[in-house]
């Protein structure tokens, strides 16, 4: 009898072992996505300051959520009047489309789709917002600045549409706005 007890409490540490040993297991890998995505989300907040700038589509299938994983990088982008930015990967789902109200008057509107690469070049000084199509409802949007002057600053603040695209294009402005 004694030694069926003793085998009985020797099993049940075993499985106490292993229970403890997934949980921390679990807890690494929780921790390495956490890290994964806030790594990804600081990528999409650099700053591109080129005369000619690229932006990339990316997904980050490491993410912890939707709104992690769709965002053009870098989120917001500098040049001067007739600059060019140059989109990769609007190819499958993913779009490059013109906010309507987030841009400069007489400005022509973008529609980015099914192309690998795509060069813009933006004329007219201002602010321009940004959003796939498809994936703006989980944040994916970007802000491209053209020229030191802003003419349509008041505008392209209220002219921020609503959902996650609108909350990321809100917290670039944001941004822009601090200097940063």
């Amino acid at each position: 009898m004694v030694t069926r007890i003793a085998c009985v409490r020797g099993a049940a540490k075993s499985v106490v072992a292993v229970l403890i040993g997934t949980m921390l297991a679990a807890l690494l890998l929780i921790t390495a996505m956490v890290l994964g995505s806030a790594f990804a989300a600081d990528k999409q907040q650099q700053d591109a300051k080129d005369p000619d700038a690229r932006v990339d589509q990316i997904v980050n299938v490491r993410a912890s959520s939707a709104l992690e994983m769709y965002y053009f990088r870098p989120g917001i982008v500098r040049i001067p009047v007739g600059g060019m930015v140059r989109f990769k990967h609007t190819v499958g789902d993913h779009t490059v489309i013109s906010v309507p109200t987030m841009m400069p008057k007489g400005a022509e509107k973008i529609k980015l789709a099914h192309r690998s690469t795509a060069d813009v070049t933006f004329k007219l000084p201002g602010i321009y917002g940004f959003i796939c199509a498809i994936h703006g409802r989980f944040g994916m949007a970007m802000i491209v600045t053209v020229g030191e002057e802003w003419p349509n600053l008041e505008e392209v603040r209220a002219g921020i549409p609503g959902g996650h695209g609108g909350d990321r294009l809100r917290a670039l402005l944001a941004k822009l706005e601090k200097g940063g």
